[in-house]
């Protein structure tokens, strides 16, 4: 018996845009200097999260032991700071997911050892204040 192997694939695409921005804030449009959905909020709903996401996974079973490996992908996106100077493009990042299991006692107990973000993988850093890095 050479085990089980299953291949798993995903991908995703998403493309979000505001067709219509009413400006009549009604009785808000009395407070001086009130932007409630403003260039900063559409930026982050448009572009604010990734418009692709890919997932590639293994799982490989035998006997007493198997291990799952999955890979995502998240594609880029846009940190959109008050100005258009401030705006920040971060780049796509992929994340390793890897777990590990053991069964001790036949099929009545599964122990199992696993880890998410296995290499660490964060965000870009964003500039912070003045565009001055923490």
């Amino acid at each position: 018996d050479l085990g089980r192997l299953n291949l798993t694939g995903g991908f995703n695409y998403n493309k979000t845009r505001i067709l219509r921005n009413t400006a009549s804030l009604g009785p808000l449009a009395t407070i001086p200097g009130l932007v409630l959905f403003g260039r900063q909020e559409s930026l982050r709903l448009e572009q604010g999260q990734p418009r692709s996401k890919i997932t590639l996974s293994a799982d490989y079973e035998r006997q007493w032991f198997g291990v799952t490996a999955r890979v995502t992908r998240f594609g880029k996106v846009l940190g959109a700071g008050s100005e258009p100077f401030l705006d920040v493009n971060l780049s796509a990042k992929a994340l390793t997911d890897l777990e590990f299991r053991f069964k001790p006692f036949g099929d009545v107990t599964t122990l199992a050892l696993g880890t998410n973000n296995l290499f660490d993988v964060y965000p870009d850093n964003v500039p912070r204040g003045r565009g001055v890095d923490p």
